[in-house]
């Protein structure tokens, strides 16, 4: 049983829900895969770094033109995972400590949808004058 695995029954033990279960899981197998084609060996818990994760970050962001909110989901998976390894004993410090979430833009105004408009439109033609 992989350390991946064992992270994931600790995870749906808490109820959570299959689609979660699997967000988790395809976070946990990129950030592997990428690490292992950067390191061009087996992934090791104990070998990640801070400098892994910012580098990978910069990668999602950069090169696979991943979204800010979908690497924010998967630096969220990342901290809880590594947090579960230093709580079950198998890191004394976890690389994700200073790791911050990529900016996102924010919302720009909403439209008013149609209704909406049609709405004011006929509350404008039922007012009186100088209110």
């Amino acid at each position: 049983m992989t350390i991946v695995t064992t992270y994931l029954e600790s995870v749906a033990a808490k109820g959570r829900s299959p689609a979660t279960l699997r967000a988790i899981a395809a976070d946990l197998r990129q950030f592997q895969g990428w690490w292992e084609d950067v390191h061009r060996q087996p992934w090791s818990l104990e070998a990640v770094s801070e400098r892994d994760l910012q580098r990978w970050q910069r990668a999602r962001q950069h090169e696979d033109g991943a979204k800010p909110a979908t690497i924010n989901r998967a630096l969220s998976t990342l901290r809880r995972f590594f947090a579960w390894a230093v709580h079950a004993g198998m890191l004394n410090t976890t690389p994700v400590t200073d790791m911050r979430d990529v900016a996102t833009e924010p919302l720009g105004p909403q439209a008013i949808p149609d209704d909406g408009i049609t709405a004011l439109l006929a509350a404008i033609h039922t007012q009186k004058d100088g209110l």
